[in-house]
């Protein structure tokens, strides 16, 4: 999966620089690492790992329920992510994430990061584990016709 899918890397990093709000999707997990650098004296930004939505709209609405002190953000940036989790950490992702939250003066939410991508980690090994399991998937060929598998 990993190497068949070529990323911006340059454009993602500037992304994480200087987005107000950024999500990243993982299309295998249907679900989005959510990145929201607004903060303010009572609440700092948000970390964490989020359900995919059908559309910037959706997201704005579903920040304004889970930040309503901050409203509706002025911009939302989707980095679609269709490599593996670990990728992150490799390419550099993971540090710039992590230097993001530092700059914005709140080291103290880097574990949330953390946390967030080994929840990631865990839900894309799940994922894997079904594919080759066979759970929630349909196979599009069988070794053997119904009713004429080996006795």
């Amino acid at each position: 999966m990993d190497s068949d899918f070529p990323i911006d890397l340059p454009q993602v990093l500037e992304d994480i620089r200087t987005a107000e709000v950024l999500s990243i999707l993982f299309p295998l997990v249907r679900k989005v690492l959510l990145l929201d650098t607004r903060h303010d004296s009572l609440e700092g930004p948000l970390v964490r790992v989020a359900p995919m939505v059908n559309s910037v709209e959706e997201r704005t609405r579903s920040l304004r329920r889970m930040r309503p002190r901050f409203g509706a953000p002025e911009e939302v940036r989707l980095v679609p992510w269709p490599k593996y989790v670990a990728s992150l950490e490799r390419l550099g992702v993971v540090d710039a994430l992590a230097q993001r939250i530092v700059l914005l003066g709140y080291a103290d939410r880097v574990p949330a990061l953390r946390r967030a991508l080994q929840e990631l980690q865990a839900l894309e090994q799940d994922e894997l584990l079904a594919a080759v399991t066979g759970d929630n998937y349909d196979s599009l060929w069988e070794r053997y016709p119904r009713g004429a598998g080996p006795e």
